[in-house]
């Protein structure tokens, strides 16, 4: 665990990646942790059960999906992707659920073209300035 903070921690991330619980997930039996390497990271994808967002359809969140600068627009991020949906059908998910800041127009066209569907948006009002969120969801119960 001690490389994948080191790896995350190098300056090519983008902070919010820096701050998020990594020991945590790595070490818990709630949190699927992908990575994609060649001699360093180039690609992190995060995901864990989450509430249901209908009835009897099990949720998956997509907590982090996220690649090195330097490596997008290779297609390695799709493939991070797929092995994120293969976890996530291993878990017996539905649905797989991301939630981007609405001010933020990169993931979103990224979730858009890998067939990810704006459904709802929240907002939070703790920690500082409240921020609003928009919650997209591909439906993964025909994917393997």
């Amino acid at each position: 665990m001690p490389w994948l903070a080191q790896e995350i921690m190098d300056g090519s991330w983008p902070e919010p990646i820096t701050q998020l619980p990594w020991p945590e997930w790595v070490g818990s039996d709630r949190h699927f942790v992908y990575l994609l390497e060649q001699e360093r990271l180039l690609g992190i994808l995060a995901i864990s059960p989450s509430e249901p967002l209908e009835l009897e359809r099990t949720a998956i969140e997509l907590l982090v999906w996220c690649m090195r600068p330097d490596m997008r627009n290779r297609q390695l991020g799709r493939k991070l992707l797929v092995h994120g949906i293969s976890g996530a059908r291993r878990l017996g998910g539905d649905d797989l659920i991301c939630w981007v800041q609405t001010s933020l127009a990169a993931p979103e066209v990224a979730l858009s073209q890998s067939g990810f569907k704006p459904v709802m948006e929240r907002h939070h009002f703790s920690q500082g300035p409240s921020r609003s969120e928009r919650g997209w969801v591909l439906d993964i119960s025909a994917y393997f």
